[in-house]
């Protein structure tokens, strides 16, 4: 924090973008805030956390006019003085909130897909929260923007603390479907990347945690990854301490119907009640829209962070499970989950065809070699195979080869180079639903597949 000649103070690299701005309106604000703080001096850690998010979520959304400043409905200063705000400006309220109630927060940022297709930025928080009165400890996400005053798809309940988006834990990111307003959905998490599909924390991560979470090892970040779930019932608890009335706590349970409807209502979670098939279609549908939309940085996911990134947001399923290995493609083909089919790399592009069309079904997992030929097995010091991607049928997959193309795309098999490299496929789909006895629907011709 520095302060100018002319009076101005300047704010830089606090996770809650900063700015620079008059001295004025910089103590302004903080006024404001402390003394909405002064209300909390006995309340626990949790019952601070949702009076904090209440206080960042009671504001409209209005965006600032074109040309306007970039932090004017951005920056806590600019939102608490002025009258714009969007999902940013609620998220660093909460966060300078949550720092000065000595709560650990910050900002994560990820891309989402707009009604119009279009890859647009999004910002929300994570905090740790440790109180032993409410028997919580954990990381768990907040989104005040999606419980922002007018937000569209929750009843209107005039009195109705909407906390939809409150207390998500890290477990269940995937299912925060910011589609809930406007049809958007999550295309990636940006500050965590690994530790979201994966229990494995890269350097990036640990430096991630270790800085506003004082997180030093993957133990502990794993541990407050899974941990309890903040129940309906801590929370009605929690607002009934904070002395919010009888009305208004019946108002907010009414509401958290549409909590479980817009945000843990995944369109497939009765995927067990289908058929093998009707999920592998299903399944092939979301991909093929996903593959449309989506609109990734380039240095974002590899193959094998594509392939679980999307089996996690369709099944909820960790590909990686016991898996073993110097890569995540290894890892995949060596989980314990799936029925694995190999084959003789030496084969003909001929025969390799051939395991496609008799071994594989739409949902496959197929593994290509390019990393080492000493064994057709992973080990820690083996990294084979070295490339994996997701079968549609109709000799297409689904591939994400950041080296070459920069981004997922769909690829026709017969035209691929790396058929040539084809070792094996896994089938997950078989595992994750239940079998019931039905005739499968007939696959589509080649050409309507390519015609799709």
């Amino acid at each position: 924090m520095l302060c100018s000649k002319n009076k101005n103070i300047f704010i830089q690299d606090t996770n809650w973008f900063g700015g620079t701005w008059t001295i004025s309106d910089f103590l302004r604000a903080e006024a404001q805030l402390d003394k909405f703080l002064q209300k909390q001096k006995n309340l626990s850690p949790f019952e601070r956390w949702i009076s904090n998010y209440i206080f960042a979520s009671n504001r409209p959304y209005v965006s600032a006019p074109k040309g306007s400043p970039f932090q004017l409905s951005r920056s806590y200063v600019d939102v608490l003085n002025g009258s714009f705000c969007v999902c940013v400006g609620y998220a660093t309220i909460f966060k300078r909130l949550n720092d000065k109630s000595g709560i650990p927060c910050a900002v994560q940022g990820l891309l989402v897909k707009d009604k119009n297709c279009r890859t647009v930025n999004h910002a929300n928080n994570l905090s740790y929260l440790k109180d032993e009165k409410y028997d919580i400890d954990g990381l768990f996400y907040g989104d005040a923007r999606m419980d922002c005053q007018g937000f569209v798809s929750l009843p209107a309940h005039p009195k109705m603390q909407k906390l939809n988006s409150l207390a998500i834990p890290m477990t269940e990111i995937g299912r925060i479907l910011i589609k809930a307003w406007q049809d958007d959905s999550i295309v990636e998490m940006n500050d965590f990347q690994s530790i979201y599909y994966s229990q494995t924390p890269t350097a990036s991560d640990l430096k991630y945690f270790a800085k506003f979470f004082d997180f030093k090892d993957t133990q502990n970040i794993l541990k407050a990854k899974y941990c309890k779930k903040i129940t309906l019932q801590k929370i009605l608890l929690a607002l009934k301490n904070l002395g919010f009335d009888e009305d208004v706590i019946e108002q907010t349970k009414a509401g958290f119907s549409e909590r479980n409807k817009v945000f843990f209502d995944k369109n497939f979670q009765d995927l067990e009640a289908k058929s093998e098939w009707q999920a592998r279609l299903k399944f092939a549908e979301y991909l093929v829209d996903f593959l449309k939309h989506q609109g990734r940085r380039n240095d974002q996911l590899d193959c094998a962070t594509f392939v679980c990134h999307i089996f996690k947001n369709f099944f909820d399923k960790n590909l990686l499970e016991g898996g073993i290995g110097g890569s995540w493609t290894g890892k995949i083909m060596s989980s314990s989950q799936g029925n694995l089919m190999t084959m003789d790399e030496s084969k003909t592009l001929k025969e390799k065809l051939n395991f496609i069309d008799t071994k594989c079904k739409i949902g496959d997992v197929l593994f290509f070699h390019r990393q080492s030929k000493d064994a057709n097995s992973p080990s820690p010091e083996n990294h084979y195979p070295g490339h994996c991607g997701i079968y549609l049928g109709n000799h297409q997959y689904a591939d994400a080869r950041l080296t070459t193309r920069g981004n997922a795309a769909i690829v026709d098999i017969e035209n691929d180079a790396y058929m040539q490299l084809l070792v094996g496929a896994k089938d997950f789909i078989h595992c994750f639903v239940k079998q019931e006895p039905q005739k499968p629907a007939p696959q589509k011709s080649r050409a309507e597949g390519k015609a799709r």
